[in-house]
């Protein structure tokens, strides 16, 4: 059974995610998709990359798969307009859980979550004046996008295993998962220049 605080986070999370996807279409000006078959053939290659992400375990039976979703969003966000990038992305990730036979509570939250985090991204993007004008600007507003959306991603996978963890367990555990990714990069490297 879901804890009551991790099913009111789920939800919350699904909520923002609508609410962000309804802000970027009214603020979009142009077509919401240029080339249909793009968006779809990145939505495949996202949903299928499932099958070959790199599974990182966290505390307890708790884990993190990840994909070079990161890579798809600054291409697509470079050719599409930001709604496309959006839709590919939440598809990709629909189709990911479904190809991975996910359990249903983790499909929802990592979709809702995925789409948020590139919802929000493609907010900033837009705000910047958009990413397929072929400008530096372009350049420089995904590229702020893309740090926008690690951002958002880490925050909203942070929260739930913070919703998630036991009474017991330190309050601490969304600053710890937030910075976790950061401290084992960190230590990856320090053990490389040791034995260097």
């Amino acid at each position: 059974m879901l804890p009551r605080g991790a099913r009111i986070y789920l939800e919350l999370t699904a909520l923002l995610a609508v609410g962000a996807v309804a802000l970027l279409v009214a603020v979009h000006d142009g077509p919401l998709v240029d080339r249909a078959w793009l968006v779809a053939a990145v939505a495949a290659l996202i949903g299928l990359e499932h099958l070959f992400g790199t599974r990182l375990v966290r505390q307890g039976p708790q884990g993190e798969t990840t994909t070079h979703e990161e890579a798809y969003i600054v291409a697509l966000a470079l050719l599409e307009p930001a709604p496309a990038v959006v839709a590919a992305v939440a598809i990709g990730f629909a189709v990911g859980s479904v190809v991975t036979r996910r359990n249903r509570v983790k499909a929802f939250f990592n979709v809702t979550a995925m789409t948020l985090a590139v919802a929000v991204a493609m907010l900033a993007v837009e705000a910047l004046g958009g990413g397929t004008s072929g400008s530096r600007l372009a350049i420089l507003a995904v590229a702020v996008g893309a740090v926008v959306f690690a951002s958002v991603n880490r925050v909203a996978i942070s929260g739930v295993r913070q919703a998630d963890a036991q009474p017991k367990q330190d309050k601490a555990v969304f600053v710890f998962n937030f910075f976790d990714e950061l401290r084992g990069r960190r230590a990856d490297r320090s053990r490389g220049s040791r034995r260097a």
